[in-house]
């Protein structure tokens, strides 16, 4: 499975194109895994990426799913991005991203153990 932080840090090597090309979904990819592991900045950062359209399509309920889990890691850009992208989600797109990351912070929490 790998180590969460090693697979963080190709994540942001690739997205920043640093030492090499810019490899937007392979860092998407990377963060999701990273994420699923229980890495915070990668919740944070897929949450971006989603939000920006980035290595993923543009989806803001997705977005938002990421930046509630990293909300619970106490990462205060997730509470920043949060506050940007919850305007534009109607009630049941708010909704749905609450329980995609109650979900998926129970899966995250129960690799944990």
């Amino acid at each position: 499975q790998g180590d969460a932080q090693s697979k963080y840090n190709l994540a942001k090597l690739l997205e920043d194109a640093l030492g090499g090309p810019r490899d937007e979904q392979r860092a998407a990819d990377l963060y999701r895994e990273a994420a699923m592991q229980g890495h915070d900045l990668a919740t944070a950062n897929l949450g971006a990426m989603y939000m920006d359209g980035r290595g993923e399509r543009r989806n803001h309920v997705e977005a938002a799913k990421w930046f509630l889990i990293a909300k619970e890691y106490g990462l205060k850009t997730a509470e920043i991005n949060l506050k940007q992208i919850w305007p534009r989600l109607g009630e049941a797109e708010r909704e749905l991203a609450y329980d995609h990351a109650r979900e998926t912070f129970a899966r995250i929490q129960g690799t944990q153990r």
